[in-house]
């Protein structure tokens, strides 16, 4: 059986939800009994942020007219690029 797109995402959030409910409870944390705690150390970003967007499994009739005008309304598109067109 094949599902589509819409059908495998909505079964996987099916299942994660299904399996948070089952998971078990989060330990309570232990209040510290010092009144001197260190602050939190800042967190990095650890990657450089990637302006490329890859998408796969289109079908094989999509064309670079039928992407470009649905990926501009979030910003400008450079190059559009693809295996069948």
């Amino acid at each position: 059986m094949e599902l589509s797109d819409a059908e495998y995402l909505a079964q996987r959030k099916r299942r994660r939800i299904a399996a948070d409910v089952d998971a078990e409870p989060a330990p309570t944390p232990v209040a510290s009994t010092s009144t001197a705690a260190a602050p939190p150390a800042p967190v990095k970003a650890s990657a450089a942020p990637n302006p490329r967007l890859f998408v796969r499994n289109l079908a094989a009739a999509t064309t670079e007219q039928d992407l470009r005008p649905a990926f501009e309304r979030f910003g400008k598109v450079v190059e559009v690029r693809g295996q069948g067109f």
